[in-house]
């Protein structure tokens, strides 16, 4: 059965590791999946994020400050 939730991964002791969207903490480093296995882009293209914020609750969804991370970074 496919999810219709986005799938995220957060690097762990130098490796991608799936995980919750909720378990993300503020200094994780991570990447989100759509439903179809696309990965996530911002509007420059950016694929990886670091966590600076914790999860919260905003208009009924969970949501997470991040800003964009060179990719050399999340190692």
């Amino acid at each position: 059965m496919e999810t219709s939730f986005r799938k995220a991964e957060k690097v762990i002791d130098g490796k991608w590791v799936e995980c919750g969207f909720e378990s993300l903490k503020k200094g994780d480093c991570f990447r989100l999946f759509e439903p179809t296995g696309e990965i996530v882009k911002d509007n420059k293209d950016n694929e990886l994020f670091l966590a600076v914020s914790e999860i919260r609750q905003l208009n009924g969804n969970l949501a997470i400050d991040a800003d964009p991370v060179a990719k050399y970074s999340c190692h």
